[in-house]
Order: C-alpha cells, then structure tokens, then sequence
C-alpha cells in the first residue's frame, strides 16, 4: 500500500467516524438538502448546507466534522463536483476562512 492511499484510507475512516458521531435527524436533513442544492445545478458551498440543515452538533473542537463527512462521501458518489473555486465563508465564526465551491455533478 503505497502512503497515499494510505493517507486515504485514514480520511475515509474519519469521514465515516464523525458522520456516525452525528445525529440521525441532522443527517437525513442534511443529505436531503445537499441533494436539493446538487439539483438547482447553482454553485453552493457548506455554508449553505449549514443555513439550511443547521450544524450537527454542539458548538466545539472537532464536533461539526460531519458537515466535510457528507461532501466527502456525495462527491465520491459522484453526487456533487468541486467547481475549482475557493470562496470566503459567510459565518461569523469561520472569520473569511476559504471553503470549497460545489456544484451538481
């Protein structure tokens, strides 16, 4: 196994962690409105997935990891697409910190 498969072997068994960490509510939300935003073929990026489907958990070091989890999981099902984009976010808290911009695949 060579180390970058390794190093995705690690994400992948994160991504899995923090979205089973989650709630089940959140997630079924949340992938119903990220199939939403897929379909209007309109760029979108996590902070509107969190607009609408909230955050799924408390506030908190590492307890919001399910939000990446589920893009993680939609693009490698070829769900959504990265546009190539970096655009600030609009929360508060994320003080401009640069996101990915997506679209439906």
């Amino acid at each position: 196994m060579s180390v970058l498969q390794a190093e995705l072997d690690f994400r992948d068994a994160g991504a899995r962690r923090a979205l089973d960490a989650s709630r089940d509510v959140w997630k079924i939300n949340a992938r119903w409105v990220l199939g939403r935003l897929a379909n209007s073929m309109m760029p979108f990026t996590a902070d509107d997935l969190i607009a609408e489907a909230g955050l799924p958990n408390e506030q908190g070091i590492n307890r919001n990891n399910a939000v990446g989890s589920i893009f993680l999981h939609a693009s490698k099902a070829g769900l959504i697409r990265a546009t190539g984009r970096r655009v600030p976010s609009k929360r508060e808290g994320n003080h401009g910190r640069y996101q990915t911009e997506w679209v439906g695949a």
